[in-house]
Order: C-alpha cells, then sequence, then structure tokens
C-alpha cells in the first residue's frame, strides 16, 4: 500500500540556503491517476524533471511555489519525479493507473 502523499527532503549541497533551512516538497496523491499536485514549503525556484522507467524525460518544468502536472497524458507506469534546487536534490516514485 503507498502513502497518499509523499515528502521529498532535498540532499546535497546548501548555496543560497541558510544552514538551519530546510527544503522539502510534498506530493500527492500517490498513486494518481491523472494530476500530481508538487507543494514545497518554501517559494524557492526548483527544477521538477519526470522521466518514465527507461529514462527518457517526459516532463521538465521550473516551478516556485504549488504546481500539478498531468501525468495522466503520459500514460500507467512508474515514474520517477527529480525535484532540484541550488545543488540539492531528491528523486521520488510516482505510480500512474
Amino acid at each position: 500500500c503507498f502513502p497518499l502523499a509523499w515528502e521529498a527532503v532535498l540532499f546535497g549541497g546548501t548555496e543560497g540556503i541558510a544552514a538551519n533551512e530546510q527544503y522539502s516538497v510534498r506530493m500527492y496523491p500517490n498513486p494518481t491517476s491523472n494530476i500530481l499536485t508538487l507543494d514545497p514549503s518554501s517559494d524557492l525556484e526548483a527544477l521538477i524533471t519526470v522521466t518514465d522507467m527507461l529514462g527518457r524525460t517526459v516532463y521538465a518544468e521550473t516551478i516556485k511555489g504549488k504546481t500539478s502536472i498531468a501525468l495522466g497524458a503520459f500514460g500507467t507506469g512508474v515514474y520517477l519525479v527529480k525535484v532540484s534546487q541550488n545543488g540539492r536534490y531528491t528523486f521520488n516514485r510516482v505510480v500512474v493507473h
């Protein structure tokens, strides 16, 4: 059973971010039939990259604030969502059914 939301915490460099500041992104619902919502903990810009299991990039966008992506357009399956912000990054799996 999958949780309905994931919170991704970014790892890596800290350029431009105070040492005690943590940037995270909630992604929900997961699994989804179409719309995936990304809700970052701050309004800092972040690059969102979605790839399929063959490594093909199906979506890429720089976001600033809460954003929704229509993943249903890419077909059913498992996708990797990479969130990059100031040299920090995380990956999460998202299931589209």
